[in-house]
């Protein structure tokens, strides 16, 4: 299933240091930062992607967003000290001299216009082959047939695409093989913008392919990366010297026919950068490409292509800038990134096109297809991005999530200003199975500027088990901008108005997270209500029940509105600092697990939610359940679904505490406790367990053994005796969600929530079994339902005493 959130907050006044945000706009600025930290937006030396020069003897190594609580004084940058200062505010004062300089170079260019002979001329200074040239001529045949989109929120006048130059390159000297042949000019201009090309002075951790108009002229490190097999050149020199590789791969991700710029882009395209990873290697280095605009009346249609092969990472940073006429330029270019199984590939953006005066006059039209495919099974594609350029810009990096268990994820922080406009956003298309996407998107809008997000989450219907999360926050400074989100959820034939409501239950989900359990199920029904179309009413609706359960939240915590159970640790507002005070938060016939804390005690922390039943990994569940001796408490680093290939054998003395963290364990098998004792079991949901064939399995402290096929139980006891299973959400298993079985006796079931499904809770294994006859359950405070059949309990035997308290 997929969630969406969105939040706003409108400010009148452009934040400074002399004002103290508000708690959701700290949230948001410390997100940006994170968002520049997460791409690299600071160099040791050199800015590589290009940002406000620090002031001398600065340290330009952080961003820092605004503090609470007191009003900060300037910070004073006497005698070398710390660049400061909100990166917002940084951001709104900026100044594009720095970049928006015209370098004096003589350069080549082909007439203006658009036409099958453009197309040949293109493709013939390029010295391509046959295949390319009728490549770019179907391109061009199908964009004749199209139409520009309409849809956008974008506003400009018509682009008279016949005016538009599609090929500029700097003229060469006639020496050839190394940087002399290149004009010192365009030398001097990448010195300036921090990209330095020549070997004493070029980045020593970046490889940088460097593009000027339509042509590269020089890309670094290119036989250290050969060294471990990695191609990293223009895509032109990749057609003539890897022709098999950019034929297999190019336009595969991105399709000629996509939409109208990409087929203009496929058409006209002239150069941009080809990265291939071979099979398990890692890049040794980043690798990087400049884009930089320098001719009035040239356009820039590059073309970037990623290839991870099996088991291979890289990770790419992209940079640009353009000189700051008063004409608008068009840059309509097309990305390909192609993972094979277990591949990852992280894409990061700094765009930093001209934007136009204050005013609105110039400023480049960045109309951009970018488009990921994770092919294999367990492959990862990341976007992250931050716009802070163009005035036009309209671009959504987007992931297929084709291979099984793969993964994509889309980070953005989009700034506007003056009159800038942004459409930006992502799609995530799920058809492999235990698909998972992420989209966190993060929008300020200042001065007359527009910004808005579009999401996609589409999931196919053999996308089984897949997963997303969306959010969408946006600022707005002064009271001219302005912001708008375009969510759009669809999945398995979920209509328009279910898709709305999933979107705002998902906005609501902070609020209702802090309901008791036992509100759960009436604050989901209410959720659900027929929204009879309009989508104002449901908001509306919304709205009062909100109001209407104010006041359960403001006491929900309050001694006289919790159990027992929960007055003893979640009263606590540092509960996460003592964690092993749960311990002594059993009631029943448990009795107080103090056996679980104190000395001796191993912390061991989830961080990798795959499974291996034989040879578990350090960091996976089964490592921590079954690897250490004497008492362990795992808990989650993260939010995480599991999907235990065998049967989870839990050792004695072992507290499985899922606070802080949503965990599934799902779509494969379950808990077995077998011959154990002091067990805590917390804070989990188990659902879609399924039965599972004999195989081998690791158990506790290390001993491999062969286990006969099991039933899809989500917990199962056997012969186990003093186990707490609290505040738990269990449904939807192929047999019972809860099985207490041959002599397990000391059991406390409380606080679970056990919904949708047949057989609930199964307490003695049959009349036959007398140790089952000295059984002793407590079950307490749990809630069944909706759509529970039986066993909520059921005997199986004539039980010793089972006190029910539900």
């Amino acid at each position: 299933m997929a969630s969406s959130s969105s939040s706003s907050s409108s400010l009148c006044s452009p934040l400074s240091p002399l004002r103290t945000p508000s708690r959701s706009e700290r949230v948001i600025l410390s997100d940006l930062r994170l968002g520049f930290r997460r791409i690299g937006f600071f160099r040791n030396s050199r800015t590589l992607i290009p940002i406000p020069s620090p002031q001398k003897n600065s340290r330009p190594d952080s961003i820092r967003a605004v503090q609470t609580d007191r009003k900060p004084s300037r910070p004073s940058n006497e005698g070398g000290g710390r660049e400061d200062g909100d990166p917002i505010e940084r951001f709104l004062k900026r100044d594009y001299s720095q970049w928006g300089f015209v370098s004096d170079i003589e350069s080549v260019s082909i007439p203006k216009g658009l036409n099958d002979g453009t197309i040949r001329l293109i493709s013939a200074k390029k010295g391509e082959p046959e295949w390319m040239l009728q490549f770019r001529l179907r391109a061009f045949r199908r964009f004749q047939s199209m139409r520009e989109p309409q849809w956008s929120d974008n506003c400009y006048p018509p682009i008279d695409l016949q005016s538009i130059c599609y090929y500029s390159e700097p003229k060469l000297k006639p020496k050839l093989g190394s940087l002399d042949e290149i004009d010192p000019k365009l030398l001097e201009t990448f010195d300036r913008l921090g990209i330095p090309l020549n070997e004493q002075k070029r980045l020593t951790n970046v490889a940088v392919d460097a593009i000027i108009d339509s042509t590269s002229i020089a890309t670094t490190h290119r036989a250290a990366l050969a060294e471990k097999g990695v191609i990293f050149c223009s895509i032109s020199e990749a057609i003539r010297e890897y022709p098999d590789l950019v034929r297999r791969y190019l336009g595969e991700v991105v399709p000629p026919g996509d939409n109208y710029y990409a087929a203009l882009n496929s058409a006209v395209f002239s150069d941009g950068s080809f990265c291939y990873i071979p099979k398990d290697t890692v890049c040794p280095m980043e690798i990087s490409t400049y884009f930089r605009i320098n001719d009035r009346e040239t356009g820039q249609f590059e073309r970037t292509l990623i290839i991870a092969d099996e088991r291979s990472y890289v990770s790419y940073l992209e940079g640009c800038t353009a000189p700051s006429y008063d004409k608008n330029q068009l840059h309509a270019a097309v990305v390909e990134l192609y993972c094979h199984e277990g591949a990852e590939i992280k894409y990061s953006t700094v765009q930093n096109w001209y934007a136009g005066d204050e005013e609105g006059n110039g400023g480049i039209y960045n109309f951009v297809t970018k488009r990921g495919l994770c092919q294999g099974k367990g492959s990862k594609i990341s976007w992250t991005q931050v716009e802070t350029g163009s005035a036009i810009t309209w671009k959504y990096p987007s992931v297929i999530l084709r291979g099984d268990d793969s993964v994509g994820e889309f980070y953005s922080v989009a700034l506007t200003k003056d009159f800038q406009q942004a459409d930006t956003g992502t799609k995530m298309i799920h058809q492999g199975k235990n698909t998972r996407s992420r989209i966190v998107s993060k929008g300020i809008s200042a001065g007359k500027s527009r910004n808005c997000y579009r999401g996609l989450v589409k999931v196919q219907p053999d996308a089984e088990n897949s997963r997303n999360f969306s959010q969408c926050d946006s600022m707005l400074i002064g009271d001219t901008a302005g912001a708008n989100t375009y969510p759009y959820i669809e999945q398995r034939g979920i209509d328009h108005e279910k898709a709305v409501a999933a979107m705002i239950g998902g906005f609501c989900r902070d609020v209702f997270d802090e309901l008791p359990l036992e509100f759960a199920s009436e604050v989901n029904a209410l959720m659900n209500f027929k929204l009879e179309g309009s989508v104002g009413y449901l908001a509306l609706s919304l709205l009062l029940l909100l109001l209407l359960l104010l006041p359960l939240l403001v006491d929900a915590r309050a001694p006289g509105r919790m159990n027992a159970i929960d007055q003893c640790w979640r009263s606590d507002p540092k509960w996460a600092a003592n964690r092993q005070r749960l311990a002594v938060c059993s009631v029943g016939f448990s009795g107080k697990m103090n056996q679980n804390r104190g000395r001796d005690l191993t912390t061991y922390l989830v961080t990798d939610p795959s499974d291996d039943p034989v040879n578990p990994r350090a960091g996976t569940l089964r490592y921590g359940a079954t690897q250490f001796q004497g008492k362990v408490w795992i808990t989650f680093s993260r939010d995480m679904q599991i999907k235990l290939v065998r049967p989870l054998v839990v050792k004695s003395f072992t507290t499985i505490d899922g606070r802080g963290a949503d965990v599934h364990i799902a779509y494969g098998a379950g808990f077995l406790l077998y011959e154990v004792e002091s067990v805590i079991i917390h804070g989990l949901q188990f659902h879609h367990i399924r039965s599972q064939p004999p195989g081998a399995v690791m158990e506790p402290e290390g001993e491999l053994t062969h286990m006969a096929g099991v039933d899809g139980d989500a917990i199962r006891l056997v012969t186990t005796s003093k186990v707490w299973i609290d505040h738990n959400t269990l449904y939807a298993c192929e047999d019972g969600l809860l099985d207490v079985t041959r002599g397990s006796t000391g059991i406390t079931v409380s606080n679970n929530w056990f919904r949708d499904h047949d057989k609930v809770m199964l307490l003695g294994h049959d009349d036959d079994y007398i140790e089952d006859r000295q059984m002793s359950v407590t079950v307490a405070f749990n809630r069944f339902g909706p759509n529970c059949q039986q066993r909520m309990p059921r005997s199986a035997t004539d039980l010793g005493s089972v006190p029910l308290a539900s």
